[in-house]
């Protein structure tokens, strides 16, 4: 029996570190699949930061052309050559300003959100019901038949012999002739051992509150009575 149960306690903690194993496992995979939407998201708002970089960049220069034009057109006598130089200045603010208001994508740009990690309580719970024992031990009811009317005789089928054999009563006091009921219920104890309960009284035939036993060794004797008679 020692022998049969350290090789089960083996073959359980075979199997649990196995779920272990894949339990780590997966809590590894979840991690680089947050890495991985955290990389793309991360590659996705450089490339804005960058258009953004560019267009700034653009309107600092632009600023600085247009303040030395303005210092210029100060001392510039011909006013239709300052004219067409702002002309060309206006425009190219124009497309500037075209440029700086167009989105970086064609679609619209989706709002970002970090990942996150999502799991159900019936997860958990699913654990508790990783692995069962099962109890092999035989507690079936042996095929016993009884004589109601008279406890004397009593047979018990054998599966080898697949028959019936009588069994013979150790009745010292001689209850089965004088004192059980007739008409009597029996009732399978799982050590091994029937009741025998109720009936009718043997003289007087009324409903009967007397209960005996037939233990493993077929000893038959007096044991508590019932409240109420059946």
């Amino acid at each position: 029996m020692n022998k049969h149960k350290l090789k089960t306690f083996d073959q359980l903690d075979t199997f649990f570190d196995a779920v272990k194993k894949r339990v780590t496992e997966r809590c590894d995979q979840l991690k680089e699949d947050y890495k991985k939407i955290e990389a793309r998201e991360k590659r996705r708002l450089k490339n804005r930061q960058i258009k953004l970089e560019r267009e700034s960049h653009d309107l600092k220069d632009y600023v600085k052309e247009f303040d030395d034009f303005l210092l210029d057109f100060d001392q510039e006598m011909d006013f239709m050559a300052n004219r067409a130089n702002f002309d060309y200045y206006w425009q190219e603010f124009k497309q500037l300003e075209s440029k700086m208001k167009k989105a970086t994508n064609f679609f619209a740009v989706s709002e970002f959100k970090p990942p996150k990690f999502e799991s159900m309580a019936s997860e958990i719970e699913a654990v508790d019901q990783i692995g069962k024992i099962t109890d092999n031990s035989d507690f079936s009811m042996p095929l016993v038949v009884f004589n109601t009317y008279n406890l004397k005789y009593v047979f018990n089928y054998y599966e080898k012999l697949r028959d019936f054999e009588r069994l013979s009563l150790v009745d010292d006091e001689n209850l089965a002739d004088g004192e059980v009921p007739h008409y009597f219920k029996s009732i399978y104890i799982p050590d091994d051992k029937f009741l025998i309960m109720g009936g009718l009284e043997r003289e007087s035939s009324i409903t009967s509150q007397r209960c005996f036993m037939v233990d493993e060794k077929g000893k038959l004797s007096v044991t508590m009575d019932m409240h109420v008679g059946r």
